[in-house]
C-alpha cells in the first residue's frame, strides 16, 4: 500500500518541509500546504517555524506589551473618568419612576455620593500618575534607539497612540516600509 503525501510529511518532518516548500515554489496549492502544516502541528510537530523564530516572536510580544503599558494606563484613566461623569450625571439628574409606588428620595443625603466621588477621584489621580510614569519610562527607552526612524515609529505608535494608517501618513512612508522599520525597531529596542 502506497503512503499518501500527508503521511510522508508526518513521518519525516525535514523531508516534509522541503516537499511543502518545493511545492509552493513550483506553484502548488497553498491550501494543501496549510493543511499539511496544521496536521504536523496537531501531531506535535513544529510547523514551518523553527524554535528560534518563536523565541523572537515571544520576545517581540513582550516588548509590545511593555510599550503598550502607557496605552493601558491611559485606558484605565479614561474608564475611571467616565465613571465619575456617570456618577455626577446620576446625581444631578436622578431618574424618575412612574409606577405609582411611593419611593424615597435621595436629594437630602449627599454624604454617600461625596464619599464615592472622593474615592473615584483618588483612583483617577493614581491612574494619571501611573500613566505619566509609564510614559516617562517608555520615552526614555525609545530615545536610546540609534535610528531616528525607529524612534519615530515607536513614538507615533505607542506614545502618541496613533493607528497604523496615521503612522504611515505622519512618516510619509508606505505600509510595508513602516512595518519593516517597526520590526527593526522592536528588534533593537531594549526594555528598561
Amino acid at each position: 500500500m502506497q503512503k499518501g503525501r500527508s503521511e510522508a510529511v508526518l513521518q519525516s518532518p525535514e523531508k516534509g518541509i522541503s516537499q511543502i516548500l518545493g511545492r509552493v515554489e513550483r506553484g502548488g496549492s497553498m491550501r494543501r500546504m496549510r493543511q499539511k502544516t496544521i496536521i504536523r502541528k496537531s501531531e506535535g510537530g513544529r510547523g514551518l517555524n523553527p524554535p528560534k523564530e518563536n523565541n523572537n516572536w515571544e520576545e517581540n510580544q513582550k516588548k509590545k506589551d511593555y510599550l503598550n503599558g502607557y496605552k493601558d494606563a491611559k485606558r484605565k484613566e479614561r474608564r475611571i473618568n467616565e465613571q465619575i461623569q456617570k456618577l455626577r450625571m446620576d446625581k444631578m439628574f436622578p431618574s424618575i419612576q412612574y409606577d405609582d409606588m411611593p419611593h424615597g428620595t435621595s436629594i437630602g443625603d449627599l454624604s454617600d455620593y461625596i464619599v464615592r466621588m472622593d474615592k473615584m477621584i483618588e483612583e483617577l489621580k493614581r491612574e494619571r500618575l501611573e500613566a505619566v510614569r509609564q510614559y516617562d519610562k517608555i520615552y526614555r527607552d525609545v530615545r536610546k534607539l540609534e535610528d531616528e526612524r525607529e524612534r519615530e515609529v515607536l513614538t507615533y505608535r505607542y506614545l502618541q497612540e496613533l493607528d497604523w494608517e496615521s503612522v504611515y501618513m505622519a512618516m510619509g512612508l508606505k505600509k510595508m516600509q513602516t512595518h519593516r522599520i517597526h520590526g527593526k525597531a522592536l528588534k533593537n529596542f531594549q526594555m528598561g
